[in-house]
């Protein structure tokens, strides 16, 4: 009987600690910012999956419990035209302390290949147009995304 009770109060605190994760996906792709219809304007063109590794430039990751997709891009794998293309200008004109936001001029469907990736389990899935926050590293621009 006490072999018993510590298995079940054992399998309790596996179960507990398992429902309070973070619903988190995430895959590798190569991110576009050339505009809408990728005619070289400012705003989200692309996610291409099927990049091989050395040519992905971002971790997309889908927090499920907030509804929201975060894009972290790497900076080194990015030309400085194409920083300022997220940006709206020239990288080195922004300090540690302002708060900076990215501006998406239009709204963005996020591929269906790259949503089943990511477990959101519905189709057309929009980034709407609107201002998001970006934060921006030595190593990484970072925007965070609400979806539809």
């Amino acid at each position: 009987m006490k072999y018993l009770l510590l298995l079940f109060l054992s399998f309790t605190s596996s179960l507990v600690f398992s429902q309070s994760e973070t619903l988190d996906y995430s895959i590798t792709a190569k991110t576009s910012f050339n505009g809408r219809h990728c005619r070289g304007t400012h705003g989200l063109c692309n996610f291409d999956d099927a990049a091989r590794d050395i040519d992905s430039n971002s971790i997309i990751t889908y927090n499920e419990e907030n509804n929201l997709i975060v894009i972290q891009i790497e900076r080194t794998k990015l030309s400085q035209d194409e920083q300022s293309l997220i940006l709206r200008e020239d990288p080195q004109n922004y300090t540690d302390n302002t708060p900076i936001y990215y501006l998406m001029e239009d709204d963005f469907i996020i591929p269906n290949g790259i949503s089943q990736q990511l477990q959101i389990h519905r189709e057309n899935v929009r980034i709407l147009h609107g201002m998001y926050p970006l934060t921006i590293t030595e190593d990484t621009i970072t925007i965070t995304f609400n979806l539809e």
